[in-house]
């Protein structure tokens, strides 16, 4: 029997200095580097680069198109396999998805990782929360990443199952897999951070209208939040929530890093 290591972290980037330098920073604390991988698909923005310097784990693909997703989805489920060869425990988590344990206690993501590794349970669909940032609100202090945010909203469509010691056959955008059936942990909350700033998330979008999209994703309308590139759309979109919560301070306190 191969002898694996507990438990390993993942994401898929495309130029997203902004949202892996917040991610990297929040997982760090819970995971050692070579537990951390980062699958890179032909980032051209620099934020690779000082990773590989640093010795992280990058793992190179290649797509001329971007939000193909059905290599998308391929590629993942591949990666994830490998990796559940050497882990007994694989996370997937995206650059704007952050796992936090909804308790005002001290609990650690990685007691939570390990009770679940020694447990029967195989797969952990978290329950997400988006964070939105008002029009009265400041930008994004990427230390202290909620300082300045009031409200979040629940988003059932991004309950995902994030956590996992088998081979999970995800859909697109892996809001659901397949081979699983598995309610959300309402314990367990994945913080979405794509509308945490809005210039940036603009931003972003107008990055990838400059590069070359997979026709089947713009055709179904694949991820159609990415494919927003008139302004007046897009603020109709991001401020379109109209069931705000305030965030609880105990979760601002755990995302400042």
């Amino acid at each position: 029997m191969v002898n694996k290591k507990p438990y390993c972290i993942f994401t898929f980037v495309k130029n997203e200095m902004f949202n892996l330098s917040i991610w990297l920073r929040y997982y760090k604390q819970y995971f050692k580097k070579e537990d951390i991988y980062i699958v890179n698909h032909e980032s051209n923005d620099g934020s690779i680069d000082w990773l590989r310097r640093f010795g992280y784990n990058i793992i190179d693909v290649h797509n001329d198109e971007i939000f193909d997703h059905e290599w998308l989805l391929n590629t993942t489920k591949r990666i994830q396999r490998e990796l559940l060869e050497k882990y007994e425990v694989v996370v997937f988590a995206e650059a704007d998805e952050l796992i936090v344990l909804n308790s005002p206690f001290d609990d650690s993501l990685t007691d939570m990782l390990e009770q679940f590794r020694l447990g029967d349970k195989k797969v952990i669909r978290v329950t997400c929360f988006t964070p939105i940032q008002m029009k009265t609100e400041e930008e994004c202090d990427s230390f202290n990443i909620l300082n300045d945010r009031k409200y979040w909203y629940r988003d059932k469509h991004m309950n995902k199952p994030m956590i996992s010691k088998i081979p999970l056959e995800w859909e697109y955008g892996y809001h659901n897999a397949r081979n699983i059936i598995e309610d959300a942990n309402p314990y367990i909350l994945m913080v979405h951070l794509h509308k945490l700033d809005y210039k940036e998330a603009f931003l972003k979008n107008k990055r990838w209208e400059t590069m070359k999209i997979n026709q089947h994703a713009l055709d179904n309308k694949l991820g159609f939040q990415n494919h927003i590139f008139d302004e007046n759309k897009f603020k109709e979109w991001f401020y379109g929530p109209d069931k705000l919560e305030e965030i609880p301070q105990f979760i601002k306190d755990k995302l400042k890093f």
